[in-house]
């Protein structure tokens, strides 16, 4: 019997159960001691909680983000080199080194109009009420402050075969990189950001960034 034979098909038992699914949701200083402790999602992303850096506590009140355009990309940032020797023809094991992991979630704000979106795309900046006008006044600033990092920004994204998100976060993240504004007609106004988590001098080799993967899903 002659022809072209099947090709094989990368899949295993369980992919089904094993895809992301859609945009997913931005939130705002995810309660990861929740989530870690109890696994209720629903209650990470609205318990308050508290993290002391420098010596200066924050409280910190989780929240979404608001609506996005076009998704969101996460980006683990890690570069790595191999270690150089005279007359090395190959890549050797265990002479790579980890040059830098610099996590970054990129999405693109619908809501620009809001104090909050409109000052994080800034970055750093400060704020003035004018409570008879009925408006705020934000500015930028010239120096990055402790307190204008979140304590994290992560996603929150639908899995087939779980009731359970996958959840991405970036730990003391701040936007460092915003897209101009564009007013046209017939359209919205949408602006992208770029999050990049950091680390903390406390705990200086603890990499801002973690995956949350549900333990029930296995290959």
């Amino acid at each position: 019997m002659s022809g072209i034979p099947t090709s094989f098909v990368s899949a295993r038992p369980n992919s089904w159960k094993n895809l992301v699914l859609d945009a997913g949701i931005v939130v705002v200083d995810l309660n990861q001691a929740t989530l870690q402790t109890t696994g209720d999602y629903l209650q990470a992303v609205s318990i308050a909680w508290t993290e002391t850096i420098s010596g200066v506590t924050y409280t910190r009140t989780p929240r979404y983000l608001g609506a996005t355009r076009g998704g969101s990309t996460i980006n683990i940032g890690k570069t790595e080199r191999q270690v150089e020797i005279d007359g090395a023809r190959l890549e050797y094991m265990n002479l790579q080194r980890i040059s830098k992991i610099a996590p970054t979630l990129e999405t693109m704000l619908l809501e620009v109009a809001d104090e909050e979106t409109s000052g994080m795309s800034m970055g750093s900046f400060t704020g003035t009420n004018y409570p008879a006008g009925g408006y705020t006044g934000l500015r930028p600033n010239l120096i990055v402050s402790q307190g204008d990092y979140y304590g994290n920004v992560s996603i929150l994204a639908t899995i087939s075969g779980s009731s359970m998100p996958k959840i991405w976060v970036l730990e003391h993240a701040r936007v460092d990189q915003a897209d101009p504004q564009q007013l046209k007609d017939n359209n919205e106004v949408a602006q992208k950001v770029i999050f990049r988590g950091h680390a903390d001098l406390s705990g200086v080799n603890v990499v801002p960034y973690v995956e949350y993967v549900p333990t029930i899903l296995g290959s």
